[in-house]
């Protein structure tokens, strides 16, 4: 095969900041005392004063003891004052209480990689991720496991879930043109790669996938435009020099080929 496949790497941040603050004043007589406390305990969680922050979401929770934002926020009062167990003790009723708010999974997962316990840590960044992204990122790793596999099929139905949770994103686009592209439905395929550029024009690997579909399909002059595209892109990009000097050789323009595979192997 000779198509560049693009790998997820997920990356998740070991620290998040405080929620945002209320919106209401002290004056709003629809303003309950547990949203009166947690503005107060924001406030002082802005001005870096902690001790005070859990003071206040401390008086939350014994006007509200069933606020899982309460408890999620005064455990993240614990954990900028490094008492990471008080802050785990914190966030588990939070999560006991709303366990399906992904912060507070995040929360305690940066609590947990403070104290060494990595394998909770990454468990809880997990679920967070998910809750967030719904099956978003399994959705991703198995239609690049199964590319590799060259299960298209499944690897295709994978692609297009992950495209509807995340259409803005370029590599389920780049998957499905993958998949489509193998499965011998060109048109879609150029299709697919289309919307990946659309999304990130200045990736030469994209570029030089579309060039494959052109040159499967013997647009030879799009083939040729993409590929050149790629190397303006990636001037050391072994594989567009290669592919071009096919095209070049099609439209019978020996000398260029000639030139790039001259390059090709100058480039290895």
């Amino acid at each position: 095969m000779a198509w560049i496949i693009l790998q997820v790497i997920l990356v998740f941040p070991i620290f998040v900041g405080a929620i945002g603050s209320c919106t209401m004043t002290d004056n709003d007589p629809e303003k309950t005392i547990e949203q009166s406390w947690i503005e107060r305990g924001l406030a002082h969680e802005a001005n870096s004063e902690f001790k005070l922050a859990v003071a206040s979401f401390s008086e939350a929770i014994s006007n509200s003891p069933e606020s899982p934002i309460a408890w999620k926020l005064r455990g993240t009062a614990y954990y900028r004052l490094n008492e990471f167990n008080q802050a785990v003790s914190d966030l588990d009723e939070a999560i006991s209480l709303d366990p399906t708010a992904p912060d507070a999974y995040l929360y305690r997962g940066n609590a947990y990689g403070e104290m060494d316990m990595y394998t909770k840590a990454i468990e809880d960044f997990d679920k967070a991720r998910n809750l967030r992204d719904g099956g978003y990122f399994d959705n991703l790793n198995q239609a690049y496991n199964s590319i590799i596999d060259k299960d298209f099929l499944e690897a295709l139905g994978r692609a297009t879930a992950a495209i509807n949770e995340r259409p803005r994103d370029p590599i389920p686009h780049t998957y499905k043109g993958i998949c489509l592209y193998e499965l011998g439905k060109f048109p879609e395929a150029l299709s697919a790669y289309s919307k990946a550029i659309s999304i990130n024009p200045d990736n030469a690997e994209l570029l030089f996938n579309r060039g494959l579909v052109h040159l499967a399909t013997r647009k030879f002059d799009m083939a040729i435009l993409d590929f050149t595209k790629a190397l303006a892109i990636d001037p050391t990009f072994k594989n567009s020099y290669e592919h071009r000097a096919q095209a070049y050789d099609e439209l019978g323009l020996n000398d260029k080929a000639a030139s790039d595979r001259k390059a090709s192997n100058t480039n290895k």
